[in-house]
C-alpha cells in the first residue's frame, strides 16, 4: 500500500472549510488522510499514529481552536519532531492559517514561516494544493515515527485534565533546546526552563503535559523530582539530593556514604556515558532561591534538560521563564465542553463571560463545569454561569464561607456549591466541614493561599 501524501490535521469546528481544502488536494492528485470519524472529544488512536507515520507531509488547518484540541497538538508535535530528522521541519509541516494574524501559532518556527492564508476562492484552493504537491514531490520518504523506548512515568500514564497552553508548551521546548551546541563542542552545558505562576494555575499540569507530549524528544526518559515541603534552601537541597540517591540506585550505582556532590557527579557521569537526552522535572521549587542554590538543582550535563516549576523566580536565575496566566476564552470553552460534554452555544457564550470575569482561573472553570455537568437545561446553566461573579479570588473566597445547602435540581446553584469541588480537591475537606462557622477563617486563608503565594498544605 502506498503511503499517504498528506495528513490533514484540523479541529471539528473547521470541518466545512477543510472539506473544500481536501477536495482541492485530491483534485491535484494527492493521497490525503483525514480522520472522518473525528469527534471533538476524541483522543489519539492507533489509526492516527499509523497514518501520520505513513504520511509524507502534515498540513494543519491552524485556526484559533486548533491548539485547544489535544489530538491536534499531538499530531502537529509528532510531525514536527519526526520532520526534524530530515532537516528543516517546515519542509514537512505546512500550515493554513485562516485567522487575520499568527499570534496563536506555535512553535515559533511555524509562526515565523510563510504559510497559507485563508482560501477564499477556488483559485486560492488550487494554489495551496499545487504548493503542497510540490512539497510532497520533494519528500522521498514518509515522516515515520519517533518513539522513545524509555518507560513512561506512572504519573504520566493518566495525566491530569489539561486543555490548551500549546504556546507555553512550545516555549518550554524552545527554551530547553536553545542552548544546543555544535557537535564539536564538549557537551558540558545544561539546558533549563522555569515555569512560573501563582498556585492553582497549572504549573505541575503543564510540566506533566510537556513530559507526556514531547517524551519522544527524550529517549533517555523522564525523571520527576518533587521538592514540596518547607520553603528553605537547605530543605529543598536535602529533598533534591534524596532524589539523586534514588536515581543513582536506579542506575545501578552503589553510592554508599558518598557526599551529595559525589552522588551528583556519579549520576551525571552515568547519564553522559549513556549519551541519551533525558528530561528532569524539578517540581515545586521554593520561591526566591539564590542562584547558587538553583545551580545545585541542575545536573552538570547537557544530556539532562531541566524544567523547574515555582511560584516565583529569583531575578538572578539564569534561565528562560515561561509565565502562566489564566486560560484564554477558547481554552476555557474547550475545558467546559470536555468536562460538561456540551457545545451548546448559549452555554459556551456564558462560559466566555465567566472566563473574562475570573481571569481564566482553571480551578474556578473546572469546579463550575464539574458542578453543572449533570444539569442539561442550557438556559438554566447559562444563568448559573452568569451567577458566578467576581474575580477568581472572590469566587473561591465566597465558596469558603458558603453555608447554603445543596440545591434541588433545577434551582440556581449558589456560588459556594459551584466551586465547592475545588476546595475539596485542594484542601481535602468534606462538604459538611465547609458549613461550620469555626472553620470559616481557616478556609478563607486557604483560599487566599490557592490564589496567592502560599501552599494549601501548609495551613493548619
Amino acid at each position: 500500500m502506498r503511503p499517504h501524501d498528506v495528513f490533514l490535521s484540523f479541529t471539528w469546528s473547521d470541518t466545512a472549510e477543510v472539506n473544500a481544502l481536501e477536495s482541492a488536494l485530491r483534485a491535484a492528485g494527492l493521497r490525503v488522510f483525514r480522520d472522518r470519524g473525528i469527534d471533538r472529544f476524541d483522543g489519539v488512536t492507533e489509526k492516527l499514529v499509523s497514518a501520520l507515520a505513513e504520511s509524507k507531509v502534515l498540513l494543519a488547518y491552524y485556526s484559533r481552536r486548533f491548539p485547544t484540541r489535544y489530538a491536534c497538538q499531538w499530531e502537529l508535535t509528532s510531525a514536527f519532531l519526526a520532520a526534524q530528522r530530515f532537516g528543516d521541519p517546515r519542509r514537512r509541516v505546512l500550515v493554513v492559517n485562516p485567522e487575520p494574524d499568527g499570534d496563536h501559532i506555535a512553535p515559533v518556527e511555524l509562526a515565523d514561516a510563510a504559510y497559507f492564508g485563508r482560501p477564499r476562492t477556488e483559485q486560492d484552493l488550487a494554489r495551496i494544493a499545487e504548493r503542497v504537491a510540490e512539497v510532497v514531490r520533494a519528500a522521498d520518504t514518509p515522516l515515520g515515527a519517533v518513539r522513545s523506548t524509555a518507560p513512561l512515568l506512572p504519573r504520566l500514564l493518566r495525566p491530569r485534565r489539561f486543555v490548551g497552553r500549546y504556546r507555553q508548551l512550545w516555549a518550554v521546548h524552545s527554551a530547553l533546546h536553545a542552548r544546543d551546541l555544535p557537535a564539536t563542542t564538549p557537551r558540558t552545558s545544561a539546558a533549563l526552563a522555569v515555569v512560573r505562576g501563582a498556585a492553582g494555575l497549572g504549573k505541575t499540569s503543564l510540566a506533566e503535559q510537556y513530559a507526556f507530549l514531547f517524551r519522544d524528544a527524550f529517549p533517555g526518559g523522564v525523571r520527576w523530582l518533587g521538592l514540596s515541603g518547607k520553603d528553605d534552601p537547605a530543605g529543598a537541597l536535602a529533598r533534591f539530593h534524596a532524589h539523586l540517591r534514588a536515581i543513582a540506585a536506579d542506575l545501578g550505582a552503589d553510592v554508599g556514604d558518598r557526599s551529595p556532590d559525589e552522588v551528583r557527579d556519579l549520576v551525571a557521569g552515568r547519564i553522559e556515558a549513556a549519551r541519551e537526552p533525558q528530561l528532569w522535572v524539578v517540581d515545586d521549587v521554593p520561591p526566591d532561591l539564590p542562584a547558587a542554590v538553583l545551580d545545585e538543582l541542575v545536573m552538570p550535563t547537557s544530556y539532562v534538560r531541566t524544567v523547574l516549576t515555582t511560584r516565583f523566580g529569583h531575578p538572578g536565575w539564569p534561565a528562560p521563564v515561561v509565565d502562566l496566566g489564566g486560560l484564554t476564552e477558547d481554552e476555557g470553552t474547550e475545558l467546559y465542553t470536555e468536562i460538561a460534554g456540551s457545545a451548546d452555544p448559549v452555554e459556551l457564550a456564558a462560559v466566555r463571560r465567566l472566563v473574562e470575569r475570573c481571569g481564566g482561573h482553571p480551578i474556578v472553570l473546572t469546579s463550575v463545569s464539574t458542578a453543572l455537568r449533570d444539569r442539561r437545561s442550557a438556559t438554566g446553566i447559562a444563568g448559573a454561569l452568569d451567577a458566578v461573579t467576581g474575580s477568581a479570588a472572590d469566587v473561591l473566597r465566597e465558596a469558603a464561607i458558603a453555608r447554603a445547602p445543596v440545591p434541588r435540581r433545577g434551582r440556581r446553584e449558589p456560588v459556594g456549591e459551584l466551586v465547592r469541588h475545588a476546595l475539596r480537591s485542594h484542601l481535602g475537606v468534606d462538604g459538611p466541614v465547609l458549613v461550620r462557622d469555626t472553620t470559616a477563617n481557616r478556609l478563607i486563608n486557604a483560599v487566599r493561599a490557592i490564589i496567592g503565594h502560599g501552599h494549601p498544605s501548609r495551613y493548619p
